[in-house]
């Protein structure tokens, strides 16, 4: 179950910041409308060097392969890169997950206001699971929303 592998993984990420320019990184549990906070400890940022690599790092740590892609309990990953709105033109994002289509990984980097949205709020990295109850769909917690909003709507459209 991911809430076992989450709990495994939080005593390996760090509980402050590591740099100035560090953004939090949520695990967001949709169902039981809960978030966790870490930071992604400064060594695995250096050799990954964000985005991309820490989603497959928080991918490799939170994927359980016997289950089917779109069951809540694969996560669906939003990050962003070490400069993304540090410089002038870098907002690109990386989503991450387990392709349905293809049952491999995928990952997916694009660019426009959601991936600075989330470094200036600070955020680097979204991880979301779970499936929306009833009670969430019709009155989600504001933090939820606005942090993982494109989350929600990912796990609505199963539906």
């Amino acid at each position: 179950m991911i809430r076992d592998r989450i709990e495994q993984l939080l005593p390996r990420l760090a509980s402050e910041r590591q740099f100035p320019t560090q953004g939090e990184t949520l695990l967001v549990d949709l169902e039981r409308q809960e978030v966790r906070r870490a930071y992604i400890p400064r060594a695995i940022v250096a050799e990954l060097l964000g985005g991309r690599g820490v989603n497959m790092f928080l991918l490799y740590n939170l994927l359980d392969t016997s289950l089917e892609p779109l069951h809540p309990d694969i996560p669906l990953i939003f990050g962003t890169g070490i400069l993304t709105s540090l410089v002038p033109s870098a907002s690109r994002g990386n989503a991450t997950s387990w392709s349905p289509e293809t049952k491999v990984i995928m990952d997916s980097n694009a660019g426009d206001y959601f991936p600075s949205f989330m470094k200036l709020n600070p955020r680097s990295a979204t991880s979301s699971c779970g499936e929306l109850t009833p009670r969430s769909k019709t009155a989600p917690d504001r933090e939820l929303m606005s942090n993982a909003s494109m989350a929600f709507s990912r796990r609505s459209n199963r539906q």
